[in-house]
């Protein structure tokens, strides 16, 4: 980026600042929790409808979710192992994700495309991975052996995974090709659409190379160079869904939803929607390193064909222990209450969340904060709807995002 252009994105960084667009005006930032977390009565789980005016309607990537019978699965689609640059074998990896529950695993080692579980360096046993499809394995216990019983749900592992690292990172899914030296980012992307999907990895790695200030890593999410080069990209390339929003603890994509709202500015007016996607990127089997950062896919059976339809259509949430922009350096969210969704629906110009282990829902638009409830309070000024809707959502445990609801103005 040109002097001239770091001066005027630094300009326009401080009125971002000053009006509260960060979404941090209120104190947002430093949001903390102490007390005794065991009663979990002390939170209230926050639910939020907003009413827009009259010539306005929403289109909702949750539109055909049915809350009542759709299951919730906590999906890892970034994990690496021994075959590339990870710290543990395949198969330790899986029983990591097991033992916490995800429902969803994608092995993403770095240019390398997973055709399997049970063969290769570090493969689970044939007899274990069925038993955890079928969902009758018991979970290993950090203190060693099994538990008595078994986890009562299945495993579903995503086919032809990889992370693409020759240029910008992306993680490929249900494409059997892998990028040789001199690919490009767009070239990867074209290349993977022929029949399979993909998201962006950690732009932050690429657009701020994780500069120390803040202030800095703000101004070049606003730069409009930065906004323009994935706009485009994602204009041209439908089958790449989405970037991650939050990558591991968050420290590469501190200011990456900033710049996803950005890129949202541009591609939303022209009909095009960009999911957010969370992930550990784990790189260690360590409880530490998993667990933190996934995506909850919104689907009627735990399939692949299910699976792919819930990440191309937007049918899924993000969810993070950490989000430094949002809730402060300092806070980590307590796993025993996991910010969750109850429920999206749209009716009759109303748009309604419902949550469980919420204290806190910030609707932004264009990103601009432009309401908030709590359970003592709830703003909303309608006259600042852009051109869509999404939500942040605060607890204990940390922070969930909904994707992005299109907003129509007739």
């Amino acid at each position: 980026m040109s002097k001239k252009k770091v001066a005027a994105a630094l300009i326009a960084i401080i009125g971002i600042l000053a009006a509260g667009l960060t979404g941090c005006d209120d104190g947002s930032k430093d949001f903390t929790y102490s007390g005794n977390l065991d009663n979990i009565d002390q939170y209230s789980n926050v639910s939020s409808t907003i009413t827009l005016p009259a010539g306005m309607t929403i289109s909702s990537p949750y539109a055909n979710v049915n809350w009542n019978t759709y299951g919730q699965y906590k999906s890892a689609l970034h994990t690496h192992t021994t075959r590339s640059d990870g710290a543990n074998t395949l198969a330790q990896m899986i029983e990591e994700k097991y033992r916490q529950d995800f429902d969803i695993v994608a092995i993403t080692d770095h240019d390398i495309v997973n055709k399997s579980w049970t063969t290769g360096l570090g493969r689970l046993e044939e007899v274990r991975y069925n038993a955890m499809v079928a969902g009758t394995a018991p979970k290993i216990k950090l203190s060693g052996g099994f538990e008595d019983s078994p986890r009562g749900r299945g495993l579903l592992r995503l086919s032809d995974t990889n992370e693409q690292s020759r240029s910008e990172h992306i993680n490929s899914f249900w494409a059997d090709w892998n990028n040789a030296s001199g690919a490009t980012l767009a070239n990867t992307i074209q290349t993977v659409g022929a029949g399979g999907i993909s998201f962006i990895n950690h732009i932050g790695r690429y657009s701020h190379r994780n500069a120390a200030d803040p202030v800095v890593r703000i101004a070049v999410s606003n730069d409009p160079e930065q906004i323009n080069k994935y706009a485009g990209l994602f204009m041209s390339n439908l089958s790449c869904v989405g970037l991650e929003i939050i990558n591991r603890r968050d420290r590469e994509t501190y200011s990456d939803r900033i710049l996803w709202d950005n890129i949202l500015k541009v591609t939303i007016p022209q009909g095009r929607n960009v999911w957010g996607f969370s992930t550990d990127d784990s790189h260690s089997s360590a409880p530490s390193e998993n667990g933190n950062s996934y995506s909850m896919l919104l689907m009627s059976t735990l399939t692949e064909a299910e699976a792919r339809a819930a990440m191309e259509q937007g049918r899924h949430y993000a969810v993070a222990k950490v989000s430094r922009l949002e809730l402060g350096e300092s806070f980590y969210g307590d796993g025993r209450f996991p910010p969750t969704i109850k429920s999206i629906t749209v009716s009759e110009g109303n748009l309604t969340i419902t949550t469980e282990n919420i204290t806190r829902i910030e609707w932004i638009s264009d990103g601009v904060v432009i309401g908030s409830t709590t359970a003592s309070s709830s703003t909303f000024d309608e006259t600042k709807i852009g051109s869509y809707l999404r939500a942040n959502l605060m607890g204990p445990g940390g922070i969930a995002f909904t994707q992005p609801f299109i907003v129509n103005k007739i």
